[in-house]
């Protein structure tokens, strides 16, 4: 193998790279314009506070909140517990739980089954894509 064969295979591997990181890196932006969509969405359907999401209440009304953006942003497969806890400054155990909890509203709270129907169907227009 020469030395230029050896140059030309290093130059492949690099744009390969760099291709691939720049595909990560616009998915992962692209995922997190769908997330602040979603929680843009869900704030204004319930006309919840602008720090609802960070907040550490325990008032019904905001932890209904989190509870269908939660339950939400993991139907549509936006982002991972552990994300979805880093976006809500808390732990992953504590997003699984309110995924459950989300279950319990809509069986319990039937306008907020709606609501999250609402919700959904907004977001599929907005992002024009059904997932």
């Amino acid at each position: 193998m020469t030395d230029q064969m050896i140059n030309e295979l290093i130059a492949a591997s690099t744009a390969v790279n760099t291709s691939k990181r720049s595909f990560c890196t616009w998915v992962f932006q692209e995922r997190n314009y769908e997330t602040n969509l979603l929680k843009n969405i869900v704030r204004k359907h319930f006309d919840a506070p602008e720090d609802v999401f960070t907040t550490r209440s325990r008032k019904l009304e905001l932890v209904i909140v989190r509870g269908v953006f939660v339950y939400l942003a993991r139907a549509f497969n936006l982002a991972s517990c552990k994300r979805l806890g880093q976006i809500m400054g808390r732990d992953h155990t504590t997003i699984i739980n309110a995924e459950k909890q989300a279950e319990v509203f809509f069986a319990s709270f039937p306008e907020v089954n709606k609501k999250a129907d609402e919700i959904a169907a907004e977001f599929i227009i907005k992002t024009n894509c059904i997932k």
